[in-house]
């Protein structure tokens, strides 16, 4: 899925290219490496691409869901900065000077859609913004730039405008979550182990099974006359 994505970035999206030889994966995973290792280039004075990495250790140690939030916005923000600045050879540049998408917390906001008379509430948890509408978010968009406005949580009583996406999070007790790697490296790939959440309600085990069936009393099927 990541390499039909990235394949759709590219430079020539309509033209023949195998996928097969996972070039473009490639490439872009070796770009977006010293990214990940706290290394990549950034136009910024606030903010820096080990940020990422010191927000993830702070996401592993939340204790609810809500602590969540902050150090996830944190860390995809200042990804977006490195990546906007990433160059990778065959793949389409940034389409302005400034990161042009950025992510805030909603939690506990509601967004109302309107569509064909018709209503709808969701409260996700993060959402997904385009920062040319900065002036809708923030009362004092004006006297600064892209990276003043992402490190910490939105106040501006105004609602949300042109909403890109929503991100929600399930918060687990059972499961704690590894600390980040001293460092990354690309590895070969393995297929992840899918995890399931089952949210039927808990029954008892009879009640599951059902009655017990005495094979003996079972419908025997009736037998037919012989042809004639």
């Amino acid at each position: 899925m990541l390499e039909y994505l990235l394949r759709r970035a590219y430079r020539k999206p309509d033209e023949a290219y195998p996928l097969e030889d996972h070039d473009i994966l490639n490439r872009c995973l070796k770009a977006v490496l010293p990214i990940c290792n706290g290394n990549g280039a950034i136009r910024s004075k606030t903010m820096s691409a080990s940020g990422i990495k010191i927000a993830l250790a702070t996401y592993v140690k939340s204790e609810n869901e809500a602590s969540l939030y902050a150090p996830f916005m944190k860390a995809s923000n200042i990804a977006l900065a490195c990546l906007h600045e990433l160059h990778v050879p065959g793949m389409r540049g940034p389409a302005s000077d400034d990161v042009d998408m950025f992510i805030q917390i909603n939690d506990p906001k509601r967004l109302d859609q309107f569509h064909r008379g018709e209503t709808s509430t969701r409260k996700p948890d993060l959402v997904v913004l385009p920062f040319v509408n900065k002036s809708e978010y923030f009362a004092d968009a004006a006297l600064g730039h892209w990276d003043e406005y992402v490190l910490s949580p939105s106040t501006s009583p105004k609602d949300w405008k042109d909403v890109l996406s929503v991100i929600g999070f399930k918060y687990t007790k059972e499961e704690k979550m590894k600390a980040p790697p001293a460092a990354y490296i690309v590895s070969d790939y393995e297929a992840p182990k899918i995890k399931t959440l089952d949210i039927r309600p808990k029954q008892r085990a009879s009640a599951v099974e059902g009655p017990t069936i005495d094979p003996s009393r079972r419908a025997k099927p009736e037998e037919s006359e012989p042809c004639k």
